[in-house]
């Protein structure tokens, strides 16, 4: 089948195909931007968009929203970074040149839902943002809204934002050196792969915030990954040589935990490679604090052969059976990659653009979802939309290298 023929396909809902089925016949995601939606749910963004407007306009404080949890900032990765030996808690910065070190990171005390939101959006579109609590939350706009809000009070408590700013600085280097987590390749469909070797995290050498610091620079940096028509990944969970030296049940969870709640329909398919006795235990309890949505994409591959139906061999690293010769090294922050979030000056000018570009679009995807149109005013509406996402992807690019530190992406491209 052609990229013109999937994209054609009259049966190509995604979200109410078995995943195997749809990698077989290539069904494309639908319902992630725009563009792609059904027409039927088109109420559904405008009664969404009402609802995030009145925490805009109400000047809502995130800090009043009730969250509790892990805090990923400067001190805390650097406080808590390893139980024993000096090798297995140094940081990233330690090993790397000054000149590479981004500049202190200024935090507010008080912080508004649409500064929470503004800010999530860099890295993404805003329209997919909206669109994936909308399909979580199988399309009700207020339990959409309230997903969305705990999603932002946990950025805002957790300060994943200073976690970004900061980025692999404050990684634990024992982590990253590993390749716990590593991004490469593209599945069937079109998806980022991520994989994440259990074998890998050891909870006797790392803290537990260190390993989770390290997955979320991870499933950040996936974001970047992320195209208009493809927002999922495919997650390969490798337990094969996963021991009780590996094991660490409360990391486990969490890492679930964080996935489903805060990054919500990111998931095209979970395959956990190899037979574990250990992990299938894990998972036995872990599957029922999970969100039903994500047990569906779990499936359990043993071979290349069920790997090969959801990658090409040619995508798929040589370790599993492919043929992708890609050979993970972890390569540390160079000199002055961040020279130019020093430029505060810059930074403010680019900062307005994007707010006043996100402002606009908006205002005018709130507009066309209110309103009525005729077939052709309809698809021009559209595309007049469309335009503008790319403008503010543009802005947003440019503004994203103000308040968001290099990563591995940037240093091996």
């Amino acid at each position: 089948m052609t990229k013109k023929e999937r994209k054609n396909s009259t049966k190509n809902n995604s979200e109410e195909v078995d995943i195997l089925e749809q990698y077989v016949n290539m069904y494309p995601d639908t319902n992630v931007y725009i563009k792609n939606i059904d027409r039927s749910k088109k109420s559904k963004i405008a009664e969404f968009l009402e609802i995030l407007y009145r925490y805009i306009d109400a000047d809502t404080i995130i800090n009043r929203l009730d969250h509790e949890g892990y805090k990923f900032g400067m001190v805390e990765c650097l406080e808590n970074h390893s139980h024993k030996q000096k090798e297995y808690g140094q940081v990233v910065q330690e090993a790397m040149p000054k000149s590479a070190m981004p500049p202190e990171y200024e935090s507010d005390e008080m912080v508004s839902v649409k500064d929470a939101f503004y800010e999530y959006v860099v890295n993404d579109s805003p329209d997919s943002v909206i669109l994936r609590y909308l399909r979580e939350a199988d399309w009700d706009a207020d339990l959409a809204m309230n997903r969305l809000l705990d999603t932002l009070a946990w950025r805002t408590k957790s300060k994943i934002d200073e976690l970004n700013w900061y980025g692999e600085s404050i990684a634990n280097l024992r982590y990253m050196q590993r390749g716990v987590a590593i991004i490469n390749g593209r599945d069937k469909l079109g998806r980022p792969i991520v994989y994440i070797n259990l074998s890998r995290i050891y909870p006797s050498e790392q803290t537990l915030l260190a390993n989770l610091a390290g997955t979320i620079l991870t499933m950040e940096r996936a974001r970047s990954y992320l195209t208009r028509d493809i927002q999922k990944v495919c997650l390969i969970v490798d337990v094969k040589e996963m021991s009780s030296k590996n094991y660490d049940i409360t990391y486990y969870r969490l890492f679930l935990r964080f996935l489903c709640n805060y990054y919500p329909e990111c998931l095209g398919a979970v395959l956990v490679y190899s037979e574990s006795w250990l992990f299938r235990g894990v998972w036995l309890v872990a599957k029922n604090y999970i969100h039903a949505n994500v047990v569906a994409k779990v499936r359990f591959v043993k071979n290349f052969k069920e790997l090969s139906l959801y990658i090409d061999k040619e995508e798929l690293l040589e370790k599993y059976g492919g043929e992708n010769s890609y050979d993970f090294k972890y390569v540390i922050p160079t000199e002055d990659e961040n020279v130019h979030m020093y430029d505060r000056k810059g930074a403010e000018e680019v900062k307005n653009k994007y707010i006043d570009s996100l402002s606009t679009y908006l205002d005018n995807l709130k507009r066309w979802a209110s309103e009525e149109y005729d077939t052709d005013e309809e698809e021009n509406a559209m595309d007049r939309l469309e335009a503008e996402v790319v403008d503010f992807l543009e802005v947003n690019r440019t503004y994203k290298k103000y308040i968001v530190a290099k990563t591995i992406k940037e240093r091996v491209l």
